[in-house]
């Protein structure tokens, strides 16, 4: 079942939401789409943006988040991000994986803590994206639902966050030992992930974090983990540099009072960059691009490039 919001003229509402520094959102769609090979059914919510002409397709961010605001930044959850980046001109489909999100019950330990995703679960939420992104394409392609039809499905991205950290690095390209080496996908073109981090031993880096060749930007926070299972800030900070060169980004926050809106928005930048979006104002440009990267280490972020 699919429900709307929809009001105003969609040009009128733009230009309201512009003069009130709101987020864009044409439509709110919340969907519960079944995978029958799977007997799996997958809830998911859509955000979509104002479109900037009739015959307008908009990129495509898929989204993996627990809504749980401290594993993203403790001021603010996962609604923040979608707000900057479907008001950028992102059409946002959530993936809200059955069982796989940080306030389940089977992610909480007896005390009520946290703990992380077992690689089956990982493999769950892999298979989920591939279901929305098959089940997108075989959907557009029928027709019927009008509101696929402003979608570019050659111009899709992933961000992940808390749990989905750990799933962008996955489709990013990161490999693992045993059988199933990797679980990348080459339809994803750029990457945003909160906190994600390294796993094993130094040497074993290159081998694994060598491969995620696609654009990838890494929000890492200084914050010391609540729980045994969350990645320490060391190797938070060493995923960056294990990754090969090429359209890489890390931010360092050393506290969430400090220029969250600029990290909103140079994430959506970036996406967008990497997307190869048509620049729908000057303010979603490469100069301001650039130019966020400098008000953030002027605030005294830590940016770092490749």
């Amino acid at each position: 079942m699919a429900s709307t919001q929809r009001s105003w003229p969609a040009r009128w509402v733009a230009g309201l939401f512009a003069s009130l520094a709101l987020p864009l959102f044409a439509a709110t769609l919340d969907l519960r789409w079944r995978d029958p090979a799977r007997e799996r059914e997958v809830p998911l919510r859509v955000y979509l943006p104002v479109q900037q002409g009739a015959d307008a397709r908009c990129p495509l961010l898929l989204l993996s988040a627990d809504e749980h605001p401290a594993e993203v930044l403790p001021s603010a959850g996962v609604g923040a991000w979608i707000e900057r980046w479907v008001g950028a001109g992102l059409a946002v489909v959530h993936i809200r994986h059955p069982g796989v999100t940080l306030g389940s019950a089977p992610f909480r330990t007896a005390t009520g803590s946290a703990r992380g995703v077992t690689p089956e679960q990982l493999l769950g939420q892999v298979d989920d994206v591939a279901f929305v992104i098959a089940e997108l394409r075989r959907r557009q392609g029928e027709g019927v639902e009008p509101w696929l039809g402003c979608l570019d499905l050659e111009r899709v991205g992933f961000a992940g966050m808390g749990l989905g950290a750990r799933l962008a690095q996955a489709l990013a390209g990161e490999r693992y030992p045993g059988p199933i080496a990797s679980l990348a996908r080459a339809d994803l073109r750029a990457f945003v992930a909160v906190n994600p981090a390294v796993q094993g031993q130094r040497k074993t880096h290159p081998d694994r974090y060598g491969a995620m060749h696609a654009p990838f930007f890494a929000v890492v926070e200084r914050r010391v983990p609540t729980t045994a299972s969350q990645p320490t800030f060391g190797r938070r900070l060493a995923l960056f540099d294990a990754l090969p060169p090429g359209g890489k980004l890390r931010v360092v926050v050393p506290d969430v009072a400090t220029a969250p809106e600029l990290v909103y928005r140079l994430s959506a930048l970036f996406l967008l960059r990497h997307l190869r979006a048509p620049v729908v104002s000057p303010e979603t440009g490469d100069a301001t691009y650039t130019q966020t990267i400098a008000k953030l280490r002027a605030a005294g972020v830590r940016v770092d490039a490749k």
